[in-house]
């Protein structure tokens, strides 16, 4: 959506593009990615962090911004390729940096 303010003799526009919100990237989420939709506040915390907090590995993600790494290596591990698409859709990550990511991941889990 636009608003525009005119100021004197000056015209501001801003534009404001929607970011996908928690709740609507949560209801999209199926099958694996369960031990996030399940918990709605751990999947807001993964938002947040790679939204406002500069996390920019999903080790980061795991390790540092969130408790899922203290849970269960099961869940961890479930866990990993949905926040590496969480971080791919927010970050603009292409297919091969998914696929480095993740590899860089497994070694640490």
């Amino acid at each position: 959506s636009k608003s525009m303010k005119i100021a004197g003799s000056m015209l501001v526009v801003f534009f404001f593009f929607k970011q996908k919100t928690a709740y609507e990237m949560l209801r999209s989420l199926v099958g694996s990615e369960m031990c996030i939709r399940d918990s709605p506040n751990v999947f807001a915390e993964i938002l947040y962090a790679i939204r406002n907090e500069m996390a920019v590995t999903p080790i980061d993600v795991l390790f540092r911004r969130t408790r899922l790494a203290t849970v269960d290596q099961q869940v961890l591990a479930k866990a990993l390729p949905k926040v590496i698409d969480m971080m791919a859709y927010e970050r603009k990550w292409s297919e091969s940096r998914k696929t480095q990511e993740l590899n860089l991941s497994l070694i640490h889990i």
